[in-house]
């Protein structure tokens, strides 16, 4: 009698556990596609506000802002060195000998210089070419901050699928845990096997608190960033907008992968800040030393000068032109500034060359991992769909002891692998897109998206 009453109780105990493992325990977060529905939580900050406020709190933008506005007075200041020096005295004298007197003198004079070697006009080429580095750079930490906020953003999108899915594995070594406890109540499976599941379910347990300070840490660094409260989760993001992109990305063959490459080599080459930065270096560089050549040549000023005197003998006037060339002799020194700066020309080119061959091999890296997480988004979904009805066979089995808890908990652990990797390639894929944003200098992905054939 009391064999079939624990019976009794295990069969009523593995209907309810199976309903509820088999029924609800992976369809939260199920695939359907390749693709989630796009359902958004209400309130919270969307990516573009997230951009927005990152933006706004950037120290190094407004670094590089101010760093712009000081280019431009030295640019300023450079052009008004061009123009005539006016100068005006005056004065008074008062003698004290045995008759005093009592005289005055007013002049001005203006002064310009005639032929400096161009050394005039270089500086004020280098100063231009020094407003445009800084704007270079300003775009540059622009990029950097949007690359940021969006990594940030999908950072904890990422860490809170991490969550649903470490609670989902919880929750399916618990159902595994309880199928145990029944059997072996009623006698069908060794206590080996109940501790095996013991096991499972206080790692699946350590995953989600792990999982969960992930998130914590996430949310700190985007709340720090931003300077904003963020709600209880961030709005879904809906990668149904990205589905054909990704499709067409996952069809490319390795020709249409290189000339994706070349295509957005071309956009970035012409548009990175980084390298309009050292390309501006460079022409910097070559200009400095053509202003130390210009040390080799004469230079020509003029000046005029006129003035009244006042005195108890009467008013006189004076005036002067005059023209003044001078020619360094010191042509050793000329020469060493010369060769110095000749010398920092040469590493601003090797400087250029390694930028552009940097740019180029992160550029090629970040259209490989575009395209390679494309692909992985639609085979990790198939692989995930194929897991969980394996499990939900192996589950029944299990409740029907037809197979081992072994078996079930393989088909548990290749459910949370696979869910992992389909949750990892879809965030790499946005990750990416954000990386090659940053890499072309476009602030429009639509543009980068059109680009993919």
């Amino acid at each position: 009698m009391r064999n079939n009453y624990i019976r009794s109780i295990y069969l009523v105990l593995l209907a309810l556990v199976g309903l509820w493992a088999g029924g609800g325990l992976w369809a939260q977060t199920a695939p359907t596609g390749a693709t989630p529905t796009g359902a958004t939580v209400s309130g919270g900050i969307s990516l573009a506000q997230a951009r927005a406020a990152v933006l706004a709190r950037s120290r190094d933008l407004r670094k590089a802002g101010i760093a712009v506005e000081s280019a431009l007075l030295v640019e300023k200041g450079q052009a008004y060195a061009a123009l005539p020096g006016v100068t005006a005295t005056t004065g008074a004298k008062l003698g004290l000998a045995a008759t005093p007197s009592l005289s005055g003198s007013a002049g001005i004079t203006v002064s310009q210089t005639i032929w400096d070697g161009g050394s005039g006009r270089i500086l004020a080429a280098i100063d231009a070419l020094s407003t445009k580095a800084a704007r270079a750079e300003a775009r540059a930490a622009y990029f950097s901050a949007l690359e940021t906020a969006d990594l940030a953003w999908y950072g904890v999108l990422a860490q809170e699928e991490a969550v649903r899915a470490a609670r989902s594995d919880l929750e399916a070594a618990s159902a595994s845990l309880a199928l145990a406890q029944a059997k072996l109540e009623a006698g069908i499976i060794t206590k080996a096997e109940l501790l095996k599941a013991q096991a499972e379910s206080a790692a699946a347990e350590t995953g989600l608190g792990q999982a969960s300070l992930s998130l914590r840490a996430g949310r700190a660094k985007l709340a720090s960033l931003t300077g904003l409260s963020l709600p209880a989760e961030l709005p879904g993001l809906d990668f149904g907008a990205y589905e054909g992109l990704m499709r067409r990305l996952a069809g490319l063959d390795e020709a249409g992968l290189e000339g994706l490459v070349q295509s957005l080599w071309t956009l970035a080459a012409a548009n990175n800040p980084s390298l309009a930065s050292a390309s501006l270096a460079q022409d910097t560089a070559r200009l400095q030393t053509d202003k130390a050549k210009a040390g080799y040549l004469p230079s020509i000023s003029a000046a005029f000068a006129n003035g009244l005197s006042l005195a108890e003998a009467g008013t006189s006037y004076s005036g002067s032109l005059s023209v003044t060339a001078s020619l360094p002799l010191d042509l050793w020194n000329t020469a060493l500034a010369v060769k110095e700066k000749s010398l920092a020309a040469e590493a601003s080119a090797l400087d250029l060359e390694e930028g552009r061959r940097g740019l180029e091999l992160e550029l090629a890296q970040a259209v490989y991992t575009w395209a390679s997480a494309s692909r992985s988004v639609f085979s990790s979904c198939k692989a995930l769909d194929y897991a969980e009805s394996n499990y939900t066979s192996v589950l029944e089995s299990y409740r029907l002891s037809l197979v081992s808890a072994s078996a079930l908990s393989d088909a548990a652990s290749l459910v949370s692998t696979d869910r992992k990797a389909w949750n990892s390639a879809r965030y790499t894929f946005l990750e990416s897109l954000a990386a090659l944003r940053t890499l072309t200098g476009q602030e429009d992905e639509g543009l980068l998206a059109r680009m993919v054939p």
